[in-house]
């Protein structure tokens, strides 16, 4: 009698269970083995964390969008200026805030407490709203086309300049 030990037995064991098996039923074997998936696994697999990730993307851009128009219009009362409308008018602050922006960076220059120049800061921001107001009440379109043109291209200038001759002739310097 061969020697009949824990492992030979199991080894005996597996063999006496293997068997050839159709393709077909080894698909229906795993079929029926995958295990349900419950709605609360599903909500906390990755693809459902991906895809609810991109959902709330999505509706925050489109706040973000509606945002942006909102300040770009002029509909918002905070006075807030996207990059983009500011490198839209950006010829326009340079003529005319010109001289209270460069007393600012004299202030500056001179004195890198902080505190310092405050006042001179103060003018030079409502310089800007002051600027701002007046184009978005004169040429609100255009501003609104260059400025969206601007952030849609990343702020880069050669890509916008139908939008930008459209905003030049319309407000002139």
């Amino acid at each position: 009698d061969p020697p009949r030990g824990p492992a030979t037995l199991a080894r005996a064991r597996r063999a006496a269970r293997t068997r050839p098996v159709s393709f077909s039923r080894v698909r229906s074997a795993t079929r029926a083995r995958t295990p349900r998936v419950t709605a609360r696994a599903r909500a906390f697999a990755p693809s459902a964390c991906i895809r609810d990730a991109g959902n709330q993307a999505r509706q925050s851009l489109s706040v973000a969008k509606k945002n942006r128009h909102a300040l770009m219009s002029g509909a918002s009362d905070s006075g807030a200026a996207t990059s983009s409308v500011l490198f839209s008018v950006h010829k326009h602050l340079q003529q005319r805030c010109a001289q209270k922006s460069a007393a600012y960076l004299a202030c500056k220059k001179n004195d890198q407490n902080p505190s310092s120049c405050l006042e001179e800061g103060a003018k030079v921001t409502g310089c800007m709203i002051d600027l701002l107001k007046e184009l978005k009440a004169k040429c609100p379109d255009s501003l609104n086309k260059y400025a969206e043109c601007m952030d849609y291209r990343s702020n880069k200038f050669d890509k916008c300049r139908a939008e930008q001759a459209a905003f030049e002739k319309e407000c002139p310097l």
